[in-house]
């Protein structure tokens, strides 16, 4: 079978949890805008706990032989949980109080390139001057995506806001790498399973109370928003990006999370009504062009490895 058609369909997979990811950030928004007296932690737990069970399910359906771990894998998967998911969700539902969607997800977006940077060194990926165009292209187009003249006018909670995704950002790194070195090893969805476990536990203590996360779902309107929300912006994109890591590098599986501010910001226009100036189409069409470029030295490297394949046999 051709290598070709594994990178496409993670390239597919990767860009579609981005999208998924950046319309979460909109819909998250929407939510607190709506359902104010939803606290930003008793979100987070309970796409914890959402995550954890889906990916239970997973392995349940999968490989059931997968449920035991060892310590060594244990203390990994807590590792992942807390250094990666929690900080991840905890940081970047706090972020999203403060600053608007487009600009929280240009900062997290930052984990593009510490993504990047960590892939050289821990799986002694290379990064071609296609692949590094393209991310230094991206990253331009984020920046036009999300500047904002009036930004700068909101002060200190404009600055933690901004903080808060930075670290949310490291989060992204963490998970994906860890993801990757799962993937590795065929354990990616026992790792996520038992790493929302231990992000959910992590919550405990900053939650309302298991009575209070239950009555958020008795109320109808509120209980479909969160199920639409824990269903297509959580559950589904965290299974496309492992999807995704398991089928390509995780330079190239990271650089493309660039599509994740765009489809947040148009997410946010189209929905809250955040406007988009000429900038950001400017630099949604540079995103375009680093999304293409990445895609391409995606695609020669599966041609190559084809090649090289053949020629062994």
């Amino acid at each position: 079978m051709s290598q070709g058609k594994p990178v496409y369909k993670g390239i597919l997979c990767s860009i579609g949890a981005a999208v998924g990811f950046g319309c979460g950030s909109t819909v998250l928004k929407v939510i607190y805008q709506q359902f104010g007296q939803i606290p930003f932690q008793d979100l987070s737990f309970i796409r914890s706990v959402a995550c954890a069970v889906a990916f239970f399910a997973v392995l349940v359906k999968k490989d059931r032989a997968q449920f035991k771990i060892t310590k060594r894998e244990f203390a990994f998967f807590a590792f992942a949980g807390a250094c990666g998911l929690f900080v991840v969700q905890f940081f970047l539902l706090l972020a999203l109080r403060m600053i608007p969607v487009g600009v929280c997800s240009f900062v997290q977006s930052s984990s593009t390139l510490m993504v990047c940077a960590c892939s050289v060194l821990l799986f002694h990926e290379n990064i071609s001057k296609s692949k590094g165009l393209g991310i230094g292209i991206g990253l331009c187009g984020l920046a036009f995506v999300v500047w904002q003249r009036v930004s700068v006018q909101a002060g200190h909670v404009f600055v933690l806001g901004i903080l808060c995704a930075l670290l949310s950002g490291v989060g992204k790194t963490v998970y994906l790498l860890c993801g990757k070195a799962a993937a590795q090893k065929g354990r990616r969805y026992a790792m996520m399973a038992y790493g929302m476990l231990i992000c959910a536990l992590m919550h405990v203590p900053f939650i309302s109370g298991p009575a209070q996360i239950l009555r958020y779902f008795e109320e109808v309107q509120v209980g479909v928003f969160l199920l639409l929300y824990l269903l297509f912006c959580s559950i589904l994109p965290y299974i496309l990006t492992f999807r995704a890591i398991a089928l390509l590098p995780a330079s190239t599986a990271g650089s493309l999370n660039v599509v994740e501010p765009v489809a947040g910001t148009v997410s946010a226009f189209l929905i809250l009504g955040e406007p988009v100036a000429c900038n950001q189409i400017m630099g949604a069409a540079l995103i375009v062009v680093s999304v293409y470029l990445i895609h391409r030295d995606a695609g020669r490297c599966a041609a190559a490895e084809a090649d090289a394949g053949g020629k062994d046999g």
